[in-house]
């Protein structure tokens, strides 16, 4: 698992690399980074993006198109839409469905709730997700840390980039969740 600062995080499980909110320029916006740009080698090759909600600071579409055409981009239903329009991979997995990644098929993700209190974007839909990641049964998460209670206790959780619940500001760079 590798920070790339903000909510952006490059984990390689089993072959396959997933990105979580991509935010891969200088500059977003109003967002401005105070280092350089995360090094395209750190995140480039990525299978699959994990984007839990629209917010310019979580899905910059400019860094959305660094990516490789056809990378898929999973995330909340009602996002879907938004992505396809600008001609990105946006998928969404049936409520408790896993889907498999195409590059390595010992991993799958599916969604997870997740509490996103900032308010709405008029322009672009308000869908706000997490997601488990599992690994051969063992499961890593990118979910909001409060919301792990709902999960059965044998539930195997590997590591958690930790959200701070309301703010936005995460810790960096993971969290064990034991």
């Amino acid at each position: 698992m590798t920070w790339l600062g903000h909510s952006t995080v490059v984990l390689d499980v089993d072959g396959a690399r997933l990105l979580t909110d991509p935010l891969l320029r200088r500059r977003a916006g109003l967002l401005h980074r105070r280092g350089p740009a995360p090094a395209p080698e750190t995140w480039q090759g990525s299978d699959t993006v994990l984007l839990s909600h629209l917010h310019h600071d979580h899905a910059d579409v400019r860094s959305l198109d660094l990516l490789a055409a056809g990378t898929p981009v999973v995330t909340a239903p009602q996002n879907v839409g938004w992505l396809l329009r600008r001609r990105l991979t946006g998928i969404s997995p049936a409520p408790g469905q896993w889907i498999s990644l195409p590059h390595s098929p010992s991993v799958s993700v599916r969604l997870c709730p997740a509490v996103h209190h900032a308010r709405p974007m008029p322009h672009r839909p308000n869908g706000v997700t997490g997601h488990l990641v599992d690994r051969a049964g063992r499961v890593v998460m990118d979910v909001d840390v409060e919301l792990l209670a709902q999960y059965p206790d044998s539930l195997r959780v590997d590591a958690s980039p930790r959200r701070d619940a309301g703010t936005g500001h995460h810790d960096a760079p993971s969290k064990v969740v034991p």
